[in-house]
């Protein structure tokens, strides 16, 4: 997975439309053949730098820009079906209160990357995938023969032939023990526009917003702005190298 920065909304608006750039992918943060965040991206109409995370397993981003919609964690209730998730899941018939819990599952983990190493920073980007696709990212893993980073992600030390439901020890599992603690006021969530229920034609990501601000207040600030994409890859909220 990955993420970006900026908007195109009206200064009082809480919601709009950013146009967004990645910057070139960390070559020393590579799991299984996949580029893993934080990545650093652009604001193409400012130039200014923002940090984003992907939360997407299923699709791809590239290096051309593109267009995407925002909405701030705090408001994220009131907007759930503007989201690629939210959108998918309530189309599914789940709940609200499950899709929220969902990403804010996605947004501990989140927050939690921002203070690893890379090494470690791995193991939660497929976590913070798996909140939301967590069949593919075993399977994916199963692939690599990576028992490892199953174990750690889903854990229960079955290596990779256990299901994808989280068991103790996991990274995933500890999300969802822990999430409802966390702060998100400083996320924001990018969602490619024109996404279908079998896709997007990029990932959609958290933006983190500049430290000392919150995200809404930050979107207030913001004005009028758009930015475009890097190329990220397949399925994970990742960009990847090619396998």
């Amino acid at each position: 997975m990955l993420a970006v920065e900026l908007f195109c909304l009206a200064p009082a608006a809480v919601a709009g439309n950013v146009n967004m750039a990645l910057n070139d992918p960390p070559s020393n943060n590579i799991m299984d053949n996949v580029y893993v965040g934080p990545y650093n991206a652009t604001n193409t109409d400012t130039g200014a730098s923002m940090q984003v995370i992907c939360d997407d397993f299923r699709d791809e981003s590239n290096y051309n820009t593109y267009t995407y919609t925002q909405v701030s964690f705090s408001n994220l209730g009131s907007s759930l079906g503007s989201t690629l998730w939210g959108s998918t899941l309530l189309h599914q018939g789940d709940s609200q209160n499950y899709i929220m819990g969902l990403y804010e599952q996605a947004a501990w983990l989140a927050e939690g990357m921002l203070t690893l190493s890379s090494g470690q920073q791995a193991y939660y980007a497929f976590a913070l995938w798996a909140v939301f696709d967590p069949s593919d990212v075993l399977n994916y893993l199963r692939s690599f023969g990576d028992t490892s980073a199953c174990n750690a992600i889903f854990g229960g030390h079955q290596n990779c032939s256990s299901s994808s439901v989280a068991q103790a020890g996991g990274i995933l599992f500890n999300a969802q023990q822990n999430y409802m603690n966390g702060d998100y006021s400083n996320l924001i969530i990018l969602t490619p526009t024109g996404c279908s229920l079998t896709g997007c034609d990029v990932q959609e990501f958290f933006m983190v917003a500049p430290e000392g601000g919150s995200a809404l207040l930050y979107l207030l600030l913001a004005g009028s702005v758009c930015f475009r994409v890097v190329r990220q890859s397949r399925r994970s909220g990742r960009v990847m190298t090619s396998v």
